[in-house]
C-alpha cells in the first residue's frame, strides 16, 4: 500500500523473479532455489528494507533488499525510516505455495455457498400470460413497456425482463430510476421474506422494495422498505428476508406492517447504478415465504 501524500506509490517494487518470469504483489507463485524476491524503489536516505516470511523477518538491507525464496510463505515488505515508530511502507504480499497448497489455500479463502432459498408459500408472479408488475421510470429513463419475455425464465418459461437506460440527475430532477412495480395491495403477515429467480446481462445491484402504508409519509402515505441484491450472469434463486428490509422515511412508523402491503417493487436509481447505464435484468418466480 502506498500514500501519495507522502511518496507516489509506484516509485516502490516488490517482486518475485525466476526463470525469466516475473511476479508481484498479490501473485502465487511455487517455491524455487532460484526464486528471487526483491524488494527496492525511491526511498529517503537511511531507510532499511526488510522482507519478511510469515510475519518472521527474513533479510533486511538499506535501500533495497534480495533474496531467495525456497520456502512456502506468506512473504511481504517493509520499509522503515529512521524516527518513525511505524514501517513506512507496508507492501502486499507474494504468495510462496506450489500448486497443491495454492490450490488448498483458495479453497479455504474462498466464500461458503449460500444456503438454497426457501420454497414459496405464496406466489406472488410467475409472469405467464399478462403480470402484474408494470414498467415505470422517470422522464430522463427508457424502459421496454412489455415486461414480459417469453422462453426468458430459466426453465424456458416466460419470465419479467427489466430492460433499462437510466437516464441522468438534472436541473429539478435528483432522482432517476428504472423499475418493475406491482401495485396490488396485500396481505403478507406471518410471511418471512420474498424469493425470486434472477439473473441479468452483466453484475448490478438492484433495490427490493416492499411498500407499506404509512399516513405520516409525504410520499402519498406509503413508505418503502428496501435491501439490495446483486445480479449475475446466471440465474439464481435469491430469498430477502422482510427482517433484513430498511426504511430511511423522515416521517417512517418504525415498522414494515406486511397486513398493509402496498407496492412490491424491484428498481435501479443512481444510489445502485451508474446514471447512463443500460441493460437487461430477469426476474422470474417472485413468490412469499
Amino acid at each position: 500500500m502506498g500514500l501519495d501524500a507522502l511518496a507516489p506509490a509506484g516509485d516502490f517494487s516488490f517482486v518475485a523473479e525466476t526463470a525469466g518470469r516475473r511476479f508481484t504483489m498479490g501473485d502465487t507463485v511455487a517455491p524455487d532455489a532460484d526464486l528471487q524476491l526483491r524488494a527496492q524503489g525511491r526511498m529517503p536516505a537511511g531507510a532499511r528494507v526488510r522482507i519478511l516470511r510469515n510475519g518472521g523477518e527474513a533479510v533486511e538491507g538499506e535501500g533495497s533488499v534480495a533474496r531467495t525464496a525456497p520456502e512456502p510463505g506468506v512473504y511481504r515488505a517493509e520499509v522503515r525510516i529512521p524516527g518513525w515508530a511505524t514501517p513506512w511502507i507496508v507492501s502486499n504480499p507474494i504468495y510462496v505455495f506450489g500448486p497443491v497448497a495454492a490450490a488448498g489455500r483458495a479453497r479455504q479463502a474462498a466464500w461458503p455457498e449460500p444456503p438454497p432459498a426457501p420454497q414459496a408459500a405464496e406466489r406472488i408472479d410467475g409472469f405467464e400470460g399478462a403480470s402484474s408488475f408494470a414498467a415505470e421510470f422517470d422522464p430522463s429513463s427508457a424502459m421496454e413497456r412489455d415486461v414480459v419475455a417469453p422462453g426468458a425464465g430459466p426453465d424456458g418459461s416466460a419470465a419479467a425482463r427489466l430492460s433499462f437506460r437510466l437516464g441522468r440527475p438534472g436541473p429539478g430532477r435528483p432522482f432517476v430510476w428504472c423499475a418493475l412495480v406491482n401495485r396490488q395491495p396485500r396481505n403478507l403477515a406471518g410471511r418471512q421474506g420474498l424469493v425470486f429467480s434472477i439473473r441479468a446481462d452483466r453484475e448490478y445491484r438492484i433495490w427490493v422494495q416492499v411498500r407499506d402504508a404509512n399516513p405520516a409519509s409525504a410520499d402519498e402515505g406509503i413508505e418503502s422498505w428496501f435491501a439490495s441484491v446483486r445480479t449475475s450472469k446466471r440465474w439464481q434463486r435469491l430469498a430477502v428476508p422482510f427482517a433484513r428490509l430498511r426504511s430511511i422515511n423522515r416521517r417512517s412508523d418504525g415498522r414494515l406492517d406486511l397486513d398493509q402491503v402496498r407496492q412490491l417493487v424491484f428498481v435501479l436509481d443512481q444510489g445502485a447504478v451508474k446514471p447512463g447505464t443500460q441493460g437487461t435484468i430477469w426476474i422470474d418466480d417472485v413468490g412469499a415465504y
